[in-house]
């Protein structure tokens, strides 16, 4: 039986060329590869000597500390820390192999919405990518990933320690992945044997997004980690404009050694506090426009108002005549869940009844008891 060096619950291991470095909460060290029995997977090995660095040079000099710290900024300085905390927690996550049935969640890296949009060119693959050096990272188009198909999973590296999904589209069934989650990883490949990875073996998953992934039932929101990434960045202003050069390729061996000193400080957090959620920014915004859509959000901001007793039909009415783009493709029944899920964003509570053959809605302040 060949076996592979995996991580423990308290420690991370990473293969470098003068050692192995082992990455505790509480410490960073080089260890002589002789201290360690099992295998290496050989695309495991970083071909590169590693020297830690302490953390006051690491605040001061590292690019890519100082990009996940533009990743995670918002207007109040104490939000911003707590932020980068959370993110630091979610690579962390990704970064240890060892897999803990009581934290199996899905790192949704999602685009803060501005003005109503999606923040593209956020950072948010690079992020990702930044993670694929150090780990190995197999990447399925998330707009075309459909679980039914027979090798949906075939080009999936067996060797992967992170499954990316991404860009998937707002409609993403984020149920399908369930299994692959919580059992394991079953790779349907052509003309050869299918292979099973059980569960501790299988990649753990991560998900970027311009929208917010469906589903609040008790299992869906026990598998999610969502984090939205700050508008820093955009397709105007890159990271290349900030730092004055691209990221990767165009490091030297120092700013690379700062690379992965973060990227197990990321770890260490992981390791101490576990995953730390962070305070939504548009988050409940972005869930409600991807419910509904852009228009209906702007639309009732202006036509619904409290304390009034609303037909839901001449709501529907007066909605569609704003937007005929939506006559014959929206129903009724549809119309009433987005003004349920609006209510739901305005943390109102919601009333619906009948008025003779009328359907009825009223929005009202919650009460306080």
């Amino acid at each position: 039986c060949i076996c592979f060096y995996l991580d423990t619950p308290d420690a991370g291991y990473f293969f470098f060329q003068n050692g192995v470095v082992e990455v505790k909460a509480d410490a960073i060290s080089l260890k002589p590869y002789t201290d360690f029995e099992d295998f290496v997977w050989e695309k495991s090995i970083v071909p590169v000597n590693f020297e830690p660095v302490d953390m006051v040079h690491l605040q001061k000099e590292s690019d890519f500390m100082r990009f996940l710290e533009d990743l995670t900024v918002v207007a109040d300085a104490e939000k911003s820390a707590k932020r980068l905390d959370s993110l630091k927690s979610a690579i962390g996550y990704l970064l240890h192999r060892f897999k803990d049935p009581a934290t199996t969640k899905a790192i949704i890296i999602m685009d803060v919405y501005v003005n109503g949009q999606p923040n593209g060119g956020s950072g948010k693959t690079l992020l990702i990518k930044a993670i694929g050096k150090v780990r190995i990272v197999s990447i399925l188009d998330g707009k075309k990933y459909d679980q039914r198909e027979w090798f949906a999973l075939s080009s999936v590296d067996l060797e992967s320690e992170i499954l990316l999904f991404d860009d998937i589209e707002r409609n993403f069934d984020f149920e399908q992945i369930f299994p692959l989650m919580s059992t394991g990883m079953l790779v349907r490949l052509k003309y050869k044997n299918h292979v099973f990875l059980p569960f501790e073996r299988a990649p753990k998953v991560a998900i970027t997004t311009n929208y917010a992934v469906l589903g609040s039932s008790s299992s869906h929101i026990r598998r999610k980690f969502e984090f939205e990434v700050s508008a820093t960045f955009s397709a105007g202003y890159t990271p290349r404009d900030k730092f004055g050069h691209n990221f990767f390729d165009g490091w030297d061996d120092q700013q690379w050694n700062l690379f992965y000193n973060t990227m197990f400080h990321c770890l260490q957090v992981f390791l101490k506090f576990g995953l730390i959620e962070s305070e939504p920014v548009n988050l409940n915004l972005t869930k409600l426009i991807n419910r509904s859509c852009e228009e209906f959000v702007d639309w009732a901001e202006d036509a619904v108002h409290l304390d009034v007793q609303f037909e839901k039909k001449l709501l529907y009415d007066k909605f569609v005549k704003a937007y005929p783009e939506y006559s014959g493709k929206l129903k009724q029944r549809e119309f009433t869940f987005w003004l349920r899920a609006w209510g739901e964003y305005k943390c109102l509570s919601v009333t619906e009844g009948h008025s003779d053959d009328k359907r009825t809605i009223v929005f009202t302040v919650k009460s306080s008891n």
